[in-house]
């Protein structure tokens, strides 16, 4: 039976896709972003128990040499974390389909649909096909919220099972995207370009920092990325917010003005559908 590793499910959310969607927060990543909002989802927990001494609250402890979290009892203080060697979580949760399922089908009178988020998902590769296949049995919109870089041959099986994606270009230039992610954006480029002809993306994302990435460049080749596959996906440009941020650079957020001028930019691409 497939299990996969959860960090956290927010049973209605109105920002992670079209309408009020379940959101299932999968843990580990494949890139390490310098500007990473959510760094406890990229590593595992390893049960090493260094952290449960941190806990006042005594929500963490061991058993048979795995790391038992009682949420009944966490005040999220974040002390467990932060004392972690590979700063990750060890309030994740592990879950088969089915047991995901009876969250999920309490909350589907009130829902538009599931959203599989992460860290990045298609780490999971197994456990979120199998999530898929079943959202589809029960009558769910899926979608997966991804950084692209997948085999493009596991992305193109797996996108006969989600409704849409919501995919990240984080830079199109192969050397920019590694400094800031350690791996290199050509699985991201195939992908994204076959999904947007297959109309399978609800939006791209870019986020925006000013003194560390090349934003005209980015914007200007992503947004004729999406109006020449004609595709009806949204882009969105994401203003960089430099909170609970760990990196080793120092990164600037871009003001309003810079925001504007590349919204421009990709409507002169003819890129419509742009938020900001």
């Amino acid at each position: 039976m497939v299990k996969g590793i959860i960090n956290k499910i927010i049973r209605f959310s109105a920002v992670d896709g079209p309408g009020n969607r379940t959101v299932i927060f999968m843990q580990n990543c494949n890139f390490n972003c310098s500007y990473c909002h959510n760094p406890e989802t990229i590593n595992s927990c390893t049960s090493c128990g260094i952290c449960i001494s941190s806990c006042n609250s005594n929500a963490l402890k061991l058993v048979n040499n795995k790391m038992y979290f009682d949420a009944n009892l966490c005040t999220s203080c974040d002390n467990c974390t932060n004392i972690c060697p590979t700063y990750s979580s060890p309030k994740t949760q592990e879950y088969t389909v089915d047991e995901l399922f009876k969250i999920i089908l309490k909350a589907k009178p009130f829902i538009s649909g599931i959203t599989i988020s992460g860290g990045e998902c298609t780490v999971q590769y197994n456990f979120l096909k199998e999530i898929l296949i079943r959202a589809k049995k029960e009558n769910i919109s899926a979608f997966i919220d991804t950084n692209g870089h997948l085999e493009p041959d596991k992305m193109k099986k797996l996108s006969k099972y989600f409704d849409k994606a919501m995919f990240d270009i984080k830079s199109f230039e192969e050397k920019e995207h590694f400094k800031l992610t350690g791996i290199t954006n050509n699985y991201v480029l195939q992908n994204a370009d076959f999904l947007l002809k297959s109309d399978k993306i609800y939006e791209i994302r870019t986020v925006i920092v000013s003194n560390f990435l090349n934003n005209k460049n980015n914007v200007e080749k992503i947004s004729k990325l999406i109006s020449n596959s004609q595709s009806t996906a949204n882009y969105k440009l994401i203003k960089f917010k430099n909170h609970s941020v760990k990196s080793k650079y120092k990164l600037t957020e871009p003001s309003d003005e810079t925001i504007l001028e590349l919204k421009t930019i990709a409507e002169n691409n003819n890129c419509n559908c742009i938020i900001v």
